[in-house]
């Protein structure tokens, strides 16, 4: 179930003196300061020494100045306004109205209109969700496939980048994430979320041990606009957020996956006939050498009995993929980046159906073939 994270909301053309609007919003938080303003500044106010507890999921506030008439950006925290952290991310409707309502009590005493009055809404949005997993990096290669297929898909890409992290204690590089921005404005991110949560966390009573993958979509005003119809803080609600992110991302994220699995099946089965023949050895240094490609042992045995069906004896078959998965095993304790290459489709299949909201199934027949629904 997807939840709120981040936002801003908005109000423009106030009909208020800039000093005014400024002097209200240092008085509204007890802030000390010069009333003077300029074009974009922005008033800290949730890290602000000595703010009370209540205020400290507002990020700050933004003042801005067009043609004699001042606009109002306030950036806030759906889930802090509730805990200190946003490792837990706000999941119903109520609590959202709650929030909404809180903000624009404190919009309106701010800006001096009736609430009745006002026009606002968002010019940025983070909806996310999360899975709790055993550890991150037992997904590098989902998340691998996840990137190549939309990082491929000429239909979707604009940019984007995989990060990493170094263990000394084990000497390997590990994957934290990726963020990926799509032709439209979306932005995805997913992420080590357990990590980000420990590294920006003071108080120990907030740290968490868990480990936790987050998918995060930043939606602009304008994306907001595009795929839900409106960027309207009232008409954004969270079962409607939902229905729209399966329906309109994740099914387009899931036929991009379904895709590069295919792809990826074409290129090993290429490198397969290319070699001069096939043999215990050369499989496994195929696989050492053509890992990235292949999503799992399960996955890759199905494709490895494809090609030497006809050709080898069932026991000779087996012995090659006992081979090919012993191998596939061990490397899981050299790769670097820190990779496992075990019941990656089933990890596949519960990453699109949480994360995403969307169904894929992968069967592996008997005959060596890889069915995909």
């Amino acid at each position: 179930m997807i939840g709120l994270d981040r936002a801003r909301i908005s109000i423009k053309k106030i009909n208020i003196p800039p000093e005014q609007l400024k002097f209200n919003i240092l008085n509204k938080f007890s802030i000390r300061g010069d009333i003077k303003t300029s074009n974009g500044e922005k008033i800290y106010i949730g890290d602000h020494e000595g703010i009370d507890k209540v205020f400290k999921f507002i990020n700050f506030i933004k003042i801005g100045l067009k043609n004699q008439l001042c606009s109002i950006e306030i950036e806030f925290n759906y889930a802090k306004y509730y805990r200190n952290t946003n490792f837990e991310l706000m999941k119903t409707q109520k609590e959202k109205e709650d929030v909404d309502l809180s903000i624009l009590i404190i919009l309106s005493e701010i800006t001096e209109i009736d609430i009745s009055k006002m026009t606002y809404e968002y010019s940025f949005l983070e909806v996310a969700e999360q899975l709790e997993i055993k550890r991150f990096t037992d997904y590098t290669n989902v998340i691998y496939l996840i990137y190549r297929a939309l990082h491929l898909n000429k239909d979707l890409k604009k940019s984007g980048k995989v990060f990493y992290d170094y263990s000394s204690t084990l000497d390997r590089f590990f994957t934290t994430g990726f963020v990926f921005s799509f032709k439209d404005g979306l932005t995805l991110e997913t992420y080590n979320k357990s990590l980000e949560n420990n590294e920006k966390t003071l108080d120990e009573s907030d740290k968490v041990t868990k480990s936790s993958m987050r998918n995060e979509f930043k939606f602009t005003k304008t994306t907001l606009k595009n795929i839900f119809g409106s960027s309207a803080v009232e008409s954004l609600k969270l079962n409607v957020l939902r229905e729209q992110i399966s329906e309109r991302i994740g099914l387009s994220i899931k036929n991009a996956v379904i895709e590069q699995l295919k792809k990826n099946q074409l290129e090993i089965e290429k490198r397969l006939d290319s070699l001069d023949s096939l043999t215990p050895r050369n499989i496994q240094l195929f696989v050492t050498e053509n890992n990235e490609w292949i999503l799992d042992y399960d996955w890759f045995n199905c494709i490895l009995k494809n090609k030497l069906l006809g050709k080898k004896s069932e026991r000779m078959i087996f012995r090659y993929q006992k081979m090919a998965k012993e191998k596939l095993i061990a490397l899981e304790k050299s790769n670097s980046p820190k990779r496992s290459n075990t019941k990656n489709i089933k990890k596949l299949e519960q990453y699109l159906k949480i994360l995403f909201g969307v169904k894929i199934e992968i069967e592996l027949t008997k005959d060596g073939e890889i069915q995909i629904f």
